[in-house]
């Protein structure tokens, strides 16, 4: 005799594939999220440097108005043959030719950052346009940024997917934005920053290490439904709920200030966690623990 499904396990058997189907898009949706993302930023990159160049050519057509002027006070100042005047005059004419100079090089300068950043919105669209799967993505922002794989070597291509294991390394000068594989955050490391992707497979959640130098962790940082989103430095260990906060560390000390949301923090010496709200900045010292809460400084003055 022929049993036919009950209303339950046909249920079961419409919810399956459907189920099936989600567990493979969500992870590609947030790769492809990810690199969206990392696409729009590198043209707002592109933009800054267009308006820079504009800039520069300005200042350069200005500078060559100013030295034309002088070159004609100068002309009027030796068929008068008025001495005081031209001993001015060339002074000015001096001054003038300096600051030319000056736009020259500001301007070779800013269309070089024009090209670069050109170059790197070119590349991104290798990581839009294919279906490649896709890790955490950096993208430099200026400077010298430099990735080191796993094995101790360095690749040879910044842009691109972070993998675990890889650390982020900027020089004196230099920054780089992290977007996490699963859309989940933005990381913003300032100059001289190592900062290691641990775990980031845009399924279990993204584990991050600043093992010196300051992060800025951006654009509504978050911890997503049965994920973890979570930053270790070389003393404490970040948990974070859903937020805009700040790290700054090193070797004897973590300082963690939070601008939106909250974030428990737990010293790797095994002591209690600690949460730091919004408005609040706080500071661990190994061999002291946790310094007394503190309201959040103004943005340039902060660490």
């Amino acid at each position: 005799m022929l049993t036919l499904p009950t209303t339950t396990s046909r249920s079961r058997l419409v919810w399956l594939p459907l189920l099936l189907c989600l567990s493979f898009y969500v992870p590609f949706a947030a790769a492809e999220s990810t690199a969206q993302k990392a696409h729009d930023f590198a043209l707002e990159l592109r933009g800054q440097a267009a308006a820079t160049v504009q800039k520069a050519q300005d200042r350069l057509s200005v500078a060559e108005s100013d030295l034309r002027v002088a070159q004609a006070v100068l002309r009027d100042s030796t068929l008068a043959n008025d001495r005081e005047a031209i001993d001015i005059s060339e002074a000015a004419v001096a001054e003038a030719r300096l600051g030319m100079s000056d736009a020259r090089n500001l301007l070779k300068r800013a269309q070089a950052l024009l090209a670069q950043r050109e170059r790197t919105v070119q590349e991104m669209a290798f990581w839009t346009g294919s279906n490649r799967p896709v890790g955490a993505l950096v993208v430099p922002v200026e400077g010298e940024v430099r990735v080191r794989q796993a094995d101790g070597s360095y690749r040879s291509t910044v842009l691109g997917s972070a993998q675990a294991g890889e650390r982020i390394e900027t020089a004196a000068g230099s920054k780089a934005r992290l977007f996490v594989a699963d859309g989940s955050g933005e990381i913003q490391l300032n100059e001289n920053t190592a900062f290691t992707v641990v775990e980031d497979d845009g399924v279990s959640g993204f584990v991050g290490e600043l093992e010196y130098g300051y992060g800025r962790f951006l654009k509504g940082v978050k911890a997503k439904l049965g994920k973890k989103f979570q930053v270790r430095t070389p003393s404490v260990a970040i948990a974070v709920r859903g937020t805009r906060f700040e790290v700054a560390a090193s070797a004897e000390s973590t300082w963690v200030g939070v601008s939106e949301g909250v974030v428990s923090v737990t010293a790797l010496a095994g002591e209690q966690a600690v949460e730091i709200a919004a408005g609040t900045q706080r500071r661990y010292l190994k061999g002291q623990g946790f310094l007394p809460s503190e309201p959040l400084a103004p943005a340039g003055s902060r660490q």
